[in-house]
C-alpha cells in the first residue's frame, strides 16, 4: 500500500473484467490503513460503479464544488459533481477544469497534514484527464497539462493517483507514463498493448 502513494497505478481492461471491484478491494484496505481515499467517477449512482463495491460505511460524499479533505469525517470521499460542473459542448464530457482544481486542493491539504497519505483514484479517467484526441482538439487540454504537471509531484507529497480506464488510447499519456505499477485485466487495442 506504501507504494500506492509514492508511485502511480493503472488499472486497465475490458467493460466487465473486474476493474472496478478490484480497485475497491485496494482502496477499502488503504482507507482501513488510514489513507485518506477520494474517488473521482462520473457514473456513481450506476450498479457497476466503483462506489457500489465499497462499503457505504467508509463513504463520505462531498460536492465538487465545495469539497474540503479537512471537513471529511470519513476515510473515502466520494465527489458529487454538480450540474454546472459538467461540460458536453464538445460533445464529450469535460471535468479537467474542475479536477485540476480539487487535486489543488488535496496538494494543499497534504502540505499542512504532511503525514497523511492520500490516493487519488480516478474511475474512467478519460473524463478527467482525456487524450487530446479525443473530443475536440483543444478540449480541456491546458487543464489536463496542468494535471499531468501537478502528478509528477504528488508522489513526493505522498498523494498517489490509481487511473482506472476500459480505453487507454483515450487517457492523456503524460499521466499514464507515470504509473510505475499497470495491472492489465484484459487489453483490445494498440495503446494498451504497448
Amino acid at each position: 500500500l506504501e507504494e500506492s502513494v509514492s508511485h502511480h497505478i493503472a488499472v486497465i481492461g475490458k467493460t466487465g473484467t473486474g476493474k472496478s471491484r478490484m480497485t475497491a478491494n485496494i482502496l477499502e484496505k488503504m482507507a482501513s490503513s488510514g489513507f485518506k481515499v477520494v474517488i473521482l467517477e462520473v457514473d456513481r449512482k450506476h450498479k457497476q460503479s466503483l462506489t457500489t463495491y465499497i462499503s457505504s460505511e467508509l463513504i463520505e460524499e462531498q460536492n465538487s464544488n465545495t469539497f474540503d479533505l479537512s471537513k471529511a469525517t470519513k476515510n473515502v470521499i466520494s465527489i458529487n459533481w454538480q450540474a454546472d460542473d459538467k461540460d458536453k459542448s464538445t460533445g464529450t464530457l469535460n471535468l479537467s477544469e474542475i479536477t485540476a482544481n480539487l487535486i489543488e486542493k488535496v496538494v494543499t491539504y497534504q502540505t499542512q497534514n504532511e503525514n497523511q497519505k492520500i490516493c487519488i483514484a480516478m474511475e474512467e479517467a478519460y473524463d478527467f484527464i482525456p487524450e487530446n484526441t479525443f473530443g475536440d482538439q483543444g478540449f480541456g487540454q491546458k487543464k489536463v497539462s496542468r494535471i499531468s504537471q501537478v502528478v509528477l509531484k504528488c508522489r513526493k507529497h505522498s498523494i498517489g493517483f490509481l487511473i482506472i480506464t476500459q480505453r487507454t488510447a483515450l487517457v492523456t499519456k503524460t499521466i499514464l507514463y507515470q504509473c510505475h505499477t499497470i495491472i492489465a485485466l484484459q487489453s483490445f487495442d494498440e495503446t494498451s498493448k504497448n
